[in-house]
């Protein structure tokens, strides 16, 4: 099975409703219609990946407060993107994983790979749930055993 993590601007990409988006959400769209015909795809994201969302359709798409909480909720309780099952992922699987455990390995990813704190979350999260690849519209990721996807590279095997 693989499975991929949705960074936030994926889905910032399929709900903002600004024209700046509409590229993106066509790509993000097209991506999931790929997915839509493997069976071998698992998405996941993180309610980390859904708080970054709601906070930038509110503050930098300057969405309607009372829509995003709405699409939040509607995406938390039906786990469905583009009509695509979606996992929540915890931050660890591990019974015995603290929040002294998950601040650490938080500090210890942001230094070893230079990346903004936000980043550095996800990537403890993907780490913690043995996920290898991320779907995002960001090329900065530069993670060590970490595939970055670009939802203009999702293609079907005749398509390659």
């Amino acid at each position: 099975m693989n499975v991929i993590y949705l960074d936030t601007n994926i889905l910032v990409a399929s709900y903002a409703v600004d024209e700046a988006e509409n590229e993106k959400k066509a790509l993000a769209e097209r991506a999931f219609t790929v997915f839509q015909q493997l069976a071998d795809v698992e998405l996941c994201t993180s309610m980390w990946a859904l708080s970054e969302m709601f906070n930038t359709l509110l503050r930098e798409k300057k969405m309607e407060r009372g829509a995003v909480a709405e699409i939040a909720s509607t995406l938390q309780r039906k786990k469905r993107l583009w009509n695509l099952k979606i996992k929540f992922v915890e931050v660890s699987p591990q019974k015995n994983y603290n929040f002294d455990d998950f601040f650490v390995d938080v500090g210890e990813a942001k230094h070893a790979y230079s990346s903004h704190l936000a980043d550095a979350i996800h990537v403890v999260i993907m780490r913690n749930n043995s996920i290898t690849q991320i779907l995002t519209f960001d090329g900065k990721w530069e993670v060590p055993g970490l595939t970055v996807l670009h939802p203009k590279d999702v293609k079907m095997a005749q398509e390659a």
